[in-house]
C-alpha cells in the first residue's frame, strides 16, 4: 500500500521556448507576432526580458526549482502552480506595475492577482538560498 509521502505529485515542467512563448503571448505579443520573428532572435528574448526580468532560460530553470526545491518555503503550494501567475509574478518584480494598470493586462482581479502573485514572490524570495 502506498503511502502519502510515497506518491510524487506531478509537476508542470516546460522548457525555455515554451516559457518564452507563454510569456510573450500573456503581454499581448500576439502568436502570429512572435512566430514571425526566429525563436532564438534577440528581439523575442529581449522583450521577454524587458517584461520579466530575465531570459526564458532563467525563468524555465526557476519555475523548475519552485516545484522541486527541498526548501519548504521557497516550493510552490500545489494547488497554486500556474505558469501564468508565476510570470505575472516575475512582470510585478521587474516592473512593479500598479494593479489599476496590470489588471486589463492580465485580465484578472486584483484579489485573485494580489494573492498569486505575492506567493510568487514570496517563494522566489526563498528560493534564492538554493
Amino acid at each position: 500500500m502506498f503511502e502519502e509521502t510515497d506518491v510524487e505529485l506531478p509537476k508542470v515542467i516546460l522548457t525555455a521556448i515554451e516559457i518564452l512563448h507563454i510569456g510573450l503571448h500573456l503581454v499581448n505579443f500576439t502568436y502570429e507576432r512572435i512566430n514571425r520573428i526566429a525563436e532564438d532572435s534577440t528581439t523575442n528574448v529581449g522583450c521577454f526580458r524587458k517584461h520579466h526580468g530575465v531570459d526564458h532560460f532563467v525563468a524555465a530553470q526557476m519555475f523548475e526549482d519552485l516545484q522541486t526545491t527541498e526548501i519548504e518555503e521557497a516550493r510552490l503550494d500545489e494547488n497554486k502552480i500556474s505558469i501564468k501567475c508565476y510570470l505575472i509574478a516575475m512582470c510585478f518584480v521587474k516592473v512593479y506595475d500598479v494593479e489599476g494598470r496590470r489588471e486589463p493586462i492580465f485580465d484578472l482581479s486584483h484579489k485573485t492577482m494580489r494573492e498569486w502573485v505575492w506567493h510568487c514572490a514570496q517563494k522566489i524570495q526563498n528560493l534564492k538560498h538554493e
